[in-house]
């Protein structure tokens, strides 16, 4: 019987939960996956999908772009003096949003994330599933294959107790299907025997 650790991927790419949306996309990009485990430390913690870090960034809501009227509609404000007016046109771009919690100027001069960018705020850990499906190596793949598809995922992590060991995608079954190592050979009258000079019967 083929195992699993026989066929799983032991360079496994891996993120931590604190890693930044944006990153882990790129990360996810560059080295061709579409998940991999989270982990802190030495400890597995979770499992992030491709699917998971789309879902979270859609779930995030758009920067407001219209503030609602306030005062009556077509009304203006007279000023004394043109100090006083070029005032008002300062004030209208620094309070315009200070309904968002974050002052215009600090806005621009600060280079951290905020709520106007919340993909960059945004960590691994909120994306992530924190149920984590495991194998042990010496699972037959066969089985390992019933036990994706009754569970509707694509990888599963093959752990030898806390110790992950390698994981196990679709594509790794596809690639042992296709090279003919799921395969059994029947003999019509019984197995070969190897005879003391070496020569079967």
């Amino acid at each position: 019987m083929l195992s699993i650790s026989e066929i799983m991927t032991r360079d496994v790419v891996s993120v931590s939960p604190d890693l930044g949306l944006r990153d882990a996309m790129e990360l996810f990009v560059r080295e061709h996956v579409s998940g991999a485990p989270v982990i802190e430390g030495t400890r597995v913690v979770g499992v992030v999908t491709l699917s998971d870090l789309v879902g979270a960034a859609a779930s995030i809501p758009p920067a407001p772009a219209i503030r609602p009227e306030v005062g009556e509609p077509g009304m203006q404000e007279s000023f004394d003096s043109d100090d006083e007016a070029d005032e008002a046109v300062a004030s209208f771009f620094t309070e315009y949003w200070d309904d968002a919690g974050v002052d215009v100027v600090a806005r621009m001069e600060s280079s951290e994330p905020s709520e106007w960018n919340a993909l960059e705020t945004m960590t691994v850990r909120d994306a992530m599933t924190a149920d984590v499906l495991r194998m042990s190596p010496d699972t037959g793949v066969t089985r390992a294959a019933a036990y994706m598809q009754q569970h509707r995922i694509h990888r599963v992590l093959v752990m030898d107790g806390d110790k992950l060991e390698g994981i196990l995608t679709t594509s790794d079954i596809t690639r042992a299907v296709g090279e003919h190592r799921l395969s059994k050979r029947q003999f019509v009258f019984g197995a070969p025997q190897l005879r003391d000079d070496g020569s079967w019967w």
